[in-house]
């Protein structure tokens, strides 16, 4: 059972000028932001437009922190979350956090939500569960996410907690979108 948070390897490959493939970096990676739950989110790249550019040598990784993508580009980061995340951390310290690390501005927090930190983003999420297991809170219900299960989140309020013994850890890809206006929702 995993106890502390780890650093993690990130490799970055690339074709050098004649076509050959090879290594541009090959280290822990670089860019990590620890929370005051004490979540840690290590950002691996981050394409700011697409097309993304896939010749050169500047570190995509090597930007302000943001929950959401940046628009009309995405990132790819893991997260990691401490056992049994404390619910309810609405003092000064967490606001600042959340303020200051959502420094893009594109996502929408919500208040009056089931979870001190529902939120949307204006993305398209793909969120897989690499180890232990998170609750996903939605408006009205709960999911937990075992370890090799997927979410796909399309812009809707949402929030994450671990309620287990073990650190859990979740790798996401975040795709820009566009809030949708109201729209059906199924239920499932």
């Amino acid at each position: 059972m995993a106890k502390e948070l780890k650093t993690l390897r990130r490799v970055v490959t690339t074709n050098d000028a004649d076509g050959r493939s090879g290594v541009l970096w090959d280290s822990n990676a670089p860019n990590a932001s620890t929370r005051p739950t004490g979540s840690r989110f290590t950002e691996f790249w981050t394409v700011n437009e697409a097309p993304g550019t896939i010749i050169g040598a500047h570190d995509e990784s090597e930007h302000e922190f943001s929950i959401s993508p940046p628009e009309g580009g995405f990132h790819f980061r893991i997260a990691q979350t401490p056992p049994k995340n404390p619910e309810g951390l609405d003092d000064d310290s967490t606001q600042r956090n959340r303020d200051e690390k959502n420094a893009s501005g594109v996502t929408e927090r919500r208040e009056d939500g089931p979870h001190w930190n529902m939120h949307r983003t204006p993305s398209v999420d793909y969120a897989f569960c690499t180890g232990g297991e998170r609750t996903l809170i939605l408006e009205d219900f709960e999911h937990v996410i075992h370890k090799g299960e997927t979410v796909i989140q399309l812009a809707n309020w949402h929030s994450w907690s671990n309620r287990s013994d073990e650190i859990s850890s979740m790798a996401y890809l975040m795709i820009s979108g566009e809030f949708p206006e109201k729209r059906p929702c199924g239920r499932v």
